[in-house]
């Protein structure tokens, strides 16, 4: 009976566990209902990662869904996976780059910015920021690509300093390989990311 006892709270918190679990894919389902389109992003097996954020904008506007390390929390971060659709966006990846630029510039102006590739439906870029009034030193690696209902934008940031050469060059190749995969009830596809048990 003692047993039965100890083991009802771990059926409980796992079937929490499990309606967690649902309501999360629900979220992301609806959250991601509305475009048709989304990025595939390959990671390494056993890179552990967990939602720490998922939005629906609403339906033009599109979506967001960021990725953290198991134990940190949106609000408290060391890295931070992020596919973003922008819905509806006239913008070509070019100008959507520069005006994700003007807009870190005003916050903070010493921003070291750069473009590191650029395609017919893609621009790969990076920026790092230190010192920044209000902000975390942090380095980013970003691509935008170019879909048929808008723009997408997929990225890896680290807080701290700058990114060292080898992890720079593993994000740079699983972001340039990432592109926009098509059909009904599309979410961010990242292949590589076990559930949380």
């Amino acid at each position: 009976m003692t047993n039965r006892r100890r083991a009802r709270p771990a059926a409980l918190a796992s079937l929490a566990s499990m309606a967690s679990l649902a309501a999360l894919l629900l979220l992301l389902t609806a959250a991601c209902a509305t475009p048709l389109e989304t990025v595939r992003l390959d990671l390494d097996e056993g890179d552990r990662w967990v939602v720490g954020h998922a939005q629906d904008f609403g339906s033009g506007r599109g979506t967001i869904v960021e990725w953290i390390r198991p134990g940190d929390s949106i609000d408290d971060w060391e890295e931070l996976v992020t596919v973003q659709f922008l819905e509806g966006s006239p913008l070509s990846p070019e100008r959507g780059v520069a005006a994700l630029e003007e807009d870190l510039r005003r916050r903070c102006p010493d921003v070291r910015w750069e473009i590191l590739t650029e395609a017919l439906f893609a621009v790969t870029y990076e920026w790092s920021i230190s010192g920044c009034e209000g902000q975390d030193d942090q380095h980013e690696l970003a691509r935008l690509l170019q879909g048929n209902e808008g723009l997408h934008r997929v990225a890896y940031t680290r807080k701290g300093p700058r990114l060292d050469a080898e992890t720079r060059e593993r994000w740079l190749e699983r972001l340039t390989a990432a592109f926009v995969v098509y059909g009904e009830d599309q979410q961010p596809v990242i292949l590589g990311l076990e559930p949380e048990e």
